[in-house]
């Protein structure tokens, strides 16, 4: 992403440049920043029909690329699964996923091959990690959504190319079939994931009712829905076709980033031999010789504060994108030098970007 950093110093903190047929916001002014992101804009701010197109074969109507109240409404449903009070309970997985991660990483440093390359295995850390702790999948089937994930993410960024083509979502290719096919075989494997976690719910088998991972309040709050019926937000209840759009979100979403995160922190320690020693000498002396709990996590400070420092020299999440962008501060935009388009304060449609790694 240097051409933000040219593009700022040429331009300034705030300018527009154009994606296609889509203006875009460029904002590296902290204070806008903070103003943008602040709560009071989170029903103002979305995505735009070029994000949501490009990735509706992809993710869908997930929570990444909802909008105003149905974003919120989804956030309510998803939220307590990710509650510390619900993480603790899965602790143990956590732990055993991991054990089995550094297992393969000593198999491999034993080969001898010089260099272990660290990514592929904490891509597959966490996405064993979300299978079996909000999905109650077992590892092949996790391991089988996430390949087919990554092939379809691949053909979907292809395909998306040339969007800003007025009409070219419709053109043919062979892109487009391919993912049909991968979508098809996508959708299966998430509803027979749906299908078990329903018979376990008729065998009485968990003490909620379809069990207590993510997929489970997806189901539940879909089953309530129909029961209740449709009522004044019937427009945003939960069917099918939306938990397997959440589904997909939160398979890929909820452990790319955090596979990310992971990789980078490890690269960062290995460059910095110390802060390994000092994390080492916490772990033992909390921790002893027994495995990681709940309750010990909150007592490894130095841990936590190698864990929160690391994004701020690289975030995984390279820039996020929301419209409208700030409305409202037409004076500061014609100040910064923007320009108005047909008489308004910022550019119709205008995507707001945030090139996050750019940011001191």
């Amino acid at each position: 992403m240097p051409h933000y950093v040219r593009w700022s110093q040429t331009y300034g903190k705030l300018f527009v440049y154009w994606y296609g047929s889509e203006p875009r916001l460029c904002l590296t002014d902290t204070d806008l920043i903070k103003e943008f992101l602040s709560s009071k804009y989170a029903h103002a701010t979305g995505k735009s029909w070029l994000q949501r197109q490009g990735t509706k074969n992809f993710i869908g109507r997930g929570l990444l690329m909802a909008n105003g109240a149905r974003w919120s409404h989804q956030r309510h449903v998803v939220a307590p699964a990710f509650m510390p009070d619900k993480l603790k309970g899965r602790v143990g997985h956590m732990v055993e996923c991991t054990k089995q991660t550094i297992l393969s990483l000593r198999d491999a440093a034993a080969r001898g091959r010089g260099e272990t390359e660290i990514g592929g295995h904490m891509t597959r850390l966490t996405g064993d990690i979300i299978s079996r702790t909000e999905f109650d999948t077992s590892y092949d089937t996790g391991k089988r959504i996430f390949h087919l994930l990554e092939d379809l993410q691949r053909l979907t960024a292809r395909s998306s190319r040339y969007l800003w083509i007025p009409g070219s979502q419709y053109f043919p290719s062979k892109y487009r079939r391919e993912i049909g096919r991968l979508n098809g075989e996508l959708e299966g494997v998430v509803l027979e994931s749906i299908r078990r976690s329903r018979e376990i719910a008729d065998e009485g088998r968990t003490t909620s009712t379809y069990g207590r991972g993510l997929l489970a309040m997806l189901l539940a709050e879909m089953e309530k829905k129909r029961e209740k019926g449709a009522g004044d937000d019937g427009k945003f209840s939960y069917d099918t076709r939306m938990v397997i759009d959440e589904c997909k979100t939160f398979f890929f979403a909820g452990h790319e980033t955090s596979a990310l995160l992971l990789t980078w922190t490890l690269m960062l320690l290995a460059t910095h031999p110390e802060w390994q020693d000092k994390a080492r000498a916490e772990v033992a002396q909390v921790c002893g010789d027994d495995p990681p709990s709940a309750d010990k996590l909150s007592k490894l400070t130095v841990l936590q504060m190698i864990i929160h420092e690391t994004p701020r020299g690289g975030p995984p999440c390279a820039g996020p994108r929301r419209v409208p962008a700030v409305r409202g501060r037409a004076a500061q935009l014609r100040r910064a030098g923007v320009r108005p388009l047909r008489g308004q304060g910022r550019p119709r449609h205008a995507a707001g970007q945030l090139p996050l790694h750019h940011l001191r």
